[in-house]
């Protein structure tokens, strides 16, 4: 099952996003033993994952305007079979679309808490 992740990039640096990126890896590997602890909401096919891929959507290319790393974030949705979107997606204008792109086009999704923070 390919999996993208989700969550707010702009203003991150690089580090930053990509230690989130591992935090949200692990969490998926939690979400899929069975652990739904630090999940608001999913969809029915969490029953259904065997082995996962991570989609890599994060481009670093900051001469590039935000809508023009969002289409390039899009073509790697296209090929996703489940987002994971993080606590805070809707602080994000590209998480927010990419959630819209998730409900106009059935691409099954989850969403985790915000509480679970330590």
């Amino acid at each position: 099952m390919k999996i993208l992740l989700s969550h707010p990039m702009t203003g991150y640096s690089s580090e930053e996003v990509y230690e989130r990126r591992e935090e949200l890896k692990k969490i998926m590997l939690e979400i899929k033993g069975g652990n739904l602890d630090k999940v608001l909401f999913y969809s029915n096919v969490i029953e259904h994952m065997d082995s996962l891929k991570f989609l890599d959507n994060y481009i670093d290319l900051p001469e590039m305007n935000n809508i023009y790393l969002l289409g390039e974030a899009i073509q790697v949705l296209s090929k996703a079979d489940l987002v994971l979107f993080d606590y805070n997606y809707k602080n994000s204008k590209g998480c927010q679309v990419e959630k819209l792109i998730c409900d106009l086009y059935q691409i099954p999704y989850i969403i985790l808490k915000w509480n679970f923070i330590d």
